[in-house]
């Protein structure tokens, strides 16, 4: 086989088995502790679990759940320009973070609060510390790129 059918064939796998959390990025500010969260699937109807790390108890506990949807009507599809596959969206309502989420980082009590995304079938979503940008490479490249490795991202707030 040649390397661009290789290439196709790898990055369909891999995006196949998460999908991604889009907003907030890594190491995001965030005002009031309050944010919504979105992303893309490639499956629709997928449920998404936010979880934060309760700093108490070191469990990571479910604070929304969502699902991806189909698109509207009149909406485009969100293609990967690379593989053609079509995302799907997420989102969630804005919350608020409760206090059992946030750890105090000295010196100028800034608080830190860790964040993941679990699908219904136990895998992780990806995570990005810098905002992505499929629209010429394709998914797996840009998150090479732009993509963070940890299983989950760090928000701060005061």
């Amino acid at each position: 086989m040649n390397k661009s059918i290789l290439m196709l064939l790898a990055s369909g796998l891999m995006i196949s088995f998460t999908g991604c959390m889009t907003y907030p990025l890594n190491d995001t500010q965030i005002p009031y502790r309050v944010t919504h969260f979105e992303g893309f699937e490639l499956e629709p109807n997928m449920q998404i679990d936010i979880q934060a790390r309760n700093v108490y108890t070191d469990n990571w506990e479910t604070i929304a759940t969502t699902r991806s949807r189909y698109r509207t009507m009149g909406e485009l599809p969100i293609l990967d320009p690379v593989t053609g596959l079509e995302f799907f969206p997420w989102e969630t309502w804005p919350i608020w973070i409760a206090p059992q989420y946030w750890e105090t980082v000295a010196p100028n009590n800034r608080v830190k609060c860790q964040i993941r995304g679990l699908r219904e079938d136990g895998r992780f979503i990806q995570t990005y510390n810098m905002a992505p940008d499929w629209s010429d490479k394709g998914a797996l490249a840009d998150f090479g790129e732009n993509g963070n490795p940890d299983k989950f991202i760090t928000l701060w707030s005061y």
